[in-house]
């Protein structure tokens, strides 16, 4: 995987370039990807230069461009927000796939990344769930890399849409308070509003290939 920093600049050429974008649209990149590192979605690595331009490693520019076709497919600041959190998330442990960058089983960031710079190597998407809760009208966004060969999720994740997460279906949660008794709360039905599938691989694979 190679150590490339890429200023927003690079970054903005890179995903015009992929597509044959204009010159106008390239522009429009670079503001959405300085927007994304104003508000923290992307950490740049260290800066280089007078104006101490912000240089993003790979890692980040795959987050960065990942985040761009989310803008793209005209999900608001809320949703960027929300999948914040899901970046760092372990890939499907039955994957069998290999330590990468010290951890196991690997972030599925990086499993993607590893994976992209072999053409042979299955396609990842990352998938965005939106619920609205039934009662009170909240959002759940919920997020996670997949791979073409992953195993069906099973019922107890909260991104299968079976069994007790399933849409409409209020369930009963239990948990022992520090007196020692148990109690009941009800968990609000929710209903899947928006799925959204992002080809993840053939986003950041130009990015290996700068």
């Amino acid at each position: 995987m190679p150590d490339a920093l890429f200023t927003l600049t690079d970054l903005a050429e890179t995903v015009a370039k992929s597509f044959k974008a204009s010159e106008d649209q390239q522009r429009l990149f670079h503001r959405q990807a300085k927007n994304l590192l104003n508000q923290r979605l992307i950490e740049a690595t260290t800066t280089k230069g007078g104006r101490r331009d912000s240089l993003l490693d790979l890692r980040e520019a795959a987050k960065a461009r990942i985040q761009l076709a989310v803008i793209d497919a005209g999900l608001d600041a809320t949703t960027l927000r929300a999948i914040d959190s899901f970046w760092d998330r372990a890939a499907e442990a039955s994957l069998g796939l290999p330590i990468i960058n010290g951890c196991y089983p690997p972030r599925a960031l990086d499993a993607c990344l590893r994976d992209a710079a072999d053409r042979k190597a299955p396609a990842w998407d990352f998938v965005i769930i939106i619920l609205r809760g039934l009662e009170t009208g909240e959002r759940t966004i919920m997020a996670a890399f997949e791979r073409a060969d992953q195993p069906e999720r099973p019922e107890e994740d909260p991104m299968s849409g079976r069994g007790p997460h399933a849409d409409g279906v209020e369930v009963a949660e239990g948990n022992i308070g520090d007196d020692g008794n148990l109690r009941w709360r009800t968990r609000e039905a929710l209903q899947t509003i928006a799925t959204i599938r992002l080809p993840a691989t053939a986003l950041v694979r130009p990015l290996l290939e700068a």
